[in-house]
C-alpha cells in the first residue's frame, strides 16, 4: 500500500515541519520520505513506516534500520571527538616545545 496526498499532509503536521531525523525544518526543496525499515529489509510502504525527512538526511540513512543509522552516528561522532582531542594533545605539545625554545635563547 502506499502512502496518500492526505496521510503525508497529516505526518508533515504530526512532525510539525521538520525532519523526523535532525528535527531540521523541512520545506518543499528539501522533503523526502524515508522508510523507517527499509523496504531492502521487508519494510513496507504504509503510513506506519514512513517518516519525513531531509533529502540529505534519508541520503546518509540509506538502507539503514534506525538502530543502525543511530550506531553509525554515534560512530561518527565519538571519531570526530577522538580527533579533536589528539589535535588538541599535539597543539599543546607543539605550544610546550616552542616555549621551551625560548628558554633556552
Amino acid at each position: 500500500m502506499s502512502v496518500s496526498r492526505a496521510q503525508l499532509e497529516q505526518l508533515l503536521k504530526k512532525q510539525r515541519k521538520r525532519c523526523a531525523l535532525t528535527g531540521r525544518d523541512l520545506h518543499p526543496g528539501n522533503v523526502s520520505l524515508d522508510h523507517v525499515w527499509p523496504m531492502s529489509k521487508g519494510g513496507s510502504s504504509d503510513v506506519e513506516n514512513v517518516q519525513l525527512v531531509t533529502r540529505e538526511a534519508n541520503a546518509a540513512k540509506g538502507g539503514l534500520t534506525p538502530d543502525e543509522f543511530l550506531r553509525l552516528c554515534q560512530d561518527v561522532l565519538a571519531e570526530e571527538r577522538r580527533k579533536k582531542r589528539r589535535k588538541t594533545r599535539a597543539h599543546k605539545r607543539a605550544r610546550a616545545r616552542a616555549k621551551r625554545r625560548w628558554h633556552v635563547i
